[in-house]
């Protein structure tokens, strides 16, 4: 008793006199209402200034109800405070030696509110500090600089921003503090040295662009690197750096880490998904990519950051059109592509409609062939009746692709054709392995949907290829019958894709001139139901 009875008491009248001859200090007592040592705010304001986590709960709103206080989910306190204090260890100039940090996280997680909280925290408690957050492209880079702007704006310390300094891409503060967001370009990271480097969505992030662009800037100054990312296959730093713990400080999330998931829903989100999807966005595994049809990195190299959906053709540009006529419980897709000088294919423009009468998507068609110049139209041609492909032939008035049937016609022993794209055992693998060519040798370009997860937005549909590729699958019936697609599950479809490959199907055709058009005699072509001569992957 009498030792602790003689310890040196916490003297609040002397923090108050100190905070008041702060300027930064003495405005935060102004804004919080503090006048008095004995404020039960001012010990408030005290613990937060030592500690990230009480910091942010204390003064930052949350973003989907900003009159109320943000509330962080326990792992997002124990990566924060791990970002703030590291192991406890210190090197001679007192500063906190961390390990980089490595989050693996399912999609909704709160990944990138934890990442605005932390460059936040770091701009506020640290005078002087150079912060750089690193995102997939310009748009998200904004996004994400939006989320760093929102939790200070709303809380005690708007003042001290600095408006000299704020745009859209770097936000800056009376402190001397900065932020700056970066796209995933060389160009726009080089000649910056941050202390602080957050990398969002780590395993979209280009290899060449961490390794020779990111990781060595301000490498003598960096106090912490942080990567956070729902996986995205296994051929990315991302997945190494989660592999390696002796280096890094991982962090690998559960898919009931956070408090508003439940078994029950998380179910239930599994069946609207389709398992690879889900296994990858909802429960966060790194799947070997080796049994997929299309391999995540070739996706990733498909989506082009600067290509911009085409609302209507260009002139002098000749278009191709893919037609997936849909079943009744699916979409009704189009897919318009062109080649340029170099063989590049760019998709131009792609869009779905559910549960339409077929003569609406006739009549679509050929809104689209004015739209564009449409030089050639590959209809799925199983979905409908011949009496539905004829109607298609005089509205759309444009040359439309046919199957040369395998036997000829017993009187006028001449070959056979068919309206549209005829699916068999084998032309399902022809199909799939011209578009597979194209992806895999890289010659294939589509607009970048920045994960969007509007269904408004006219980038939203390239977000759903995406997830149709990688979801799809093939597989051999003990009948011998290919079936591919998606999960019988009456919500997944691969409808989008279909309709891509269709219109890739017909690039070989239109560009050599030689495909078959009713009405043009002595036309001929190879019969598209030939095995494939590449292997693509083994079927599951």
């Amino acid at each position: 008793m009498t030792q602790a009875a003689t310890m040196p008491q916490f003297d609040l009248t002397e923090q108050l006199k100190a905070y008041k001859s702060n300027k930064i200090q003495a405005r935060l007592l102004d804004e919080a209402g503090i006048t008095s040592p004995t404020d039960p705010m001012f010990m408030h304001l005290l613990r937060a200034s030592l500690d990230f986590t009480y910091h942010a709960q204390m003064f930052f709103p949350d973003p989907n109800t900003p009159n109320s206080a943000l509330k962080l989910e326990p792992w997002q306190k124990v990566e924060l405070n791990y970002a703030q204090w590291g192991d406890n260890t210190y090197d001679k100039h007192g500063t906190a030696i961390r390990k980089p940090i490595a989050i693996n996280s399912p999609r909704g997680f709160g990944k990138s509110v934890f990442s605005a909280v932390c460059a936040d925290e770091f701009a506020i408690h640290f005078p002087y500090t150079k912060l750089a957050l690193f995102s997939t492209s310009q748009e998200q880079a904004n996004d994400l600089m939006d989320k760093v702007r929102f939790f200070i704006k709303h809380s005690i310390y708007a003042f001290m921003i600095n408006k000299k300094m704020d745009s859209k891409t770097q936000l800056g503060l009376i402190n001397g503090s900065i932020i700056k967001a970066f796209p995933q370009s060389e160009v726009t990271i080089r000649g910056y040295h941050p202390h602080i480097k957050i990398v969002d969505e780590k395993a979209r992030i280009k290899r060449e662009i961490l390794e020779s662009a990111i990781r060595p800037m301000g490498r003598k100054v960096c106090w912490l690197e942080l990567g956070i990312s729902t996986p995205f296959g296994m051929n990315n730093n991302h997945y190494e750096d989660c592999s390696n713990v002796d280096v890094f400080h991982v962090k690998l999330l559960k898919p009931t880490d956070v408090s508003w998931v439940d078994e029950k829903k998380l179910a239930l989100e599994v069946k609207t998904m389709g398992d690879r999807i889900a296994r990858q966005e909802l429960y966060a595994e790194f799947i070997e990519d080796a049994d997929t049809v299309f391999k995540p990195y070739w996706i990733e190299k498909m989506l082009d950051l600067h290509l911009v959906p085409q609302l209507k053709g260009i002139f002098g540009r000749s278009y191709i059109m893919g037609l997936d006529f849909g079943k009744l419980r699916d979409y009704a897709a189009f897919s318009i592509i062109h080649t340029e000088a170099n063989g590049q294919i760019v998709i131009d423009h792609i869009e779905r409609h559910l549960h339409v009468d077929y003569n609406i998507v006739i009549e679509r068609a050929r809104e689209l062939c004015n739209i564009y110049n449409i030089k050639l139209l590959v209809p799925d041609g199983n979905s409908v009746g011949i009496a539905i492909l004829e109607q298609l032939e005089r509205k759309v008035k444009v040359p439309i692709y046919m199957t040369q049937l395998k036997t000829k016609d017993k009187k006028t022993k001449k070959e056979q054709y068919r309206l549209g794209f005829i699916f068999n055992n084998i032309s399902k693998l022809n199909i799939v392995d011209e578009l597979v060519k194209a992806m895999m040798n890289f010659k294939i370009k589509s607009p970048h949907h920045f994960n969007t997860t509007d269904p408004i937005n006219d980038r939203y549909i390239y977000k759903v290829l995406e997830n149709e590729m990688i979801q799809f699958s093939y597989e051999r019936t003990n009948s011998g019958n290919i079936t591919f697609g998606h999960p019988e599950d009456g919500k997944s479809h691969d409808d989008t894709l279909i309709s891509l490959m269709l219109a890739v199907w017909g690039i070989r055709y239109a560009m050599a001139m030689n495909p078959v058009i009713r009405g043009v005699p002595n036309v001929r072509m190879s019969r598209p139901d030939r095995m494939p001569t590449r292997d693509y992957g083994t079927p599951r």
